[in-house]
């Protein structure tokens, strides 16, 4: 893992396209490139799907609200 990705927060609230856990869910070609293989568990394969695309939105938005609990 690249050294920028280690110092990466996890969840910056309000802002989904800076936190770490939006770039390791999201497509391959985005920001999480260098900082690993996809999750869960270098998805895509037939036995281990990614995210759908409404999760992925869901974790997004909670995020943009700010990431309450």
């Amino acid at each position: 893992m690249e050294e920028g990705c280690l110092n990466r927060p996890l969840v910056v609230p309000c802002k989904p396209e800076e936190s770490l856990l939006t770039a390791m869910v999201g497509a391959a070609e985005g920001p999480r490139v260098g900082c690993g293989v996809r999750m869960p568990d270098d998805c895509p394969e037939d036995d281990n799907p990614c995210l759908p695309d409404a999760e992925l939105e869901t974790i997004r938005s909670w995020i943009a609200a700010g990431a309450l609990p």
